[in-house]
């Protein structure tokens, strides 16, 4: 069962489902967001709602879809995030090493390398 489909079990309308985001019609009350993350945990997901939360989120869906579409990777991580998430890159770096404990650039790397292997699997 994906997102979308228990989305539209609750009969929660939304707009879109991309990858760590979802963007509905209406802003749910507080029983719809229990209901739903108690659907979405069995699933392997969560409901992020705080800023930091969110911001470390939308970075590493970043770099996933960086890698996934520029594989020689010619565009600088740094200017991509920055001008994605529409922040200094020096505070998404800040943020994302005070709570993830690795750099950015030390997550793309063995997420790049996961992406490559399971790529080399799929030939």
């Amino acid at each position: 069962m994906s997102v979308a489909h228990t989305l539209d079990n609750m009969k929660v309308p939304f707009r879109r489902v991309d990858l760590g985001e979802v963007e509905l019609v209406n802003e749910p009350n507080e029983k719809v967001l229990t209901e739903l993350r108690e659907k979405l945990i069995p699933l392997g997901f969560d409901l992020i709602e705080d800023k930091n939360s969110r911001l470390i989120s939308q970075v590493k869906t970043a770099v996933i879809d960086l890698i996934r579409k520029d594989k020689n990777r010619k565009v600088k991580l740094s200017a991509y995030l920055s001008e994605l998430l529409n922040k200094d890159y020096h505070t998404i770096s800040s943020l994302f090493s005070g709570v993830e404990g690795i750099t950015v650039e030390q997550f793309l790397h063995p997420s790049k390398n996961r992406i490559c292997e399971r790529t080399s699997r799929l030939r």
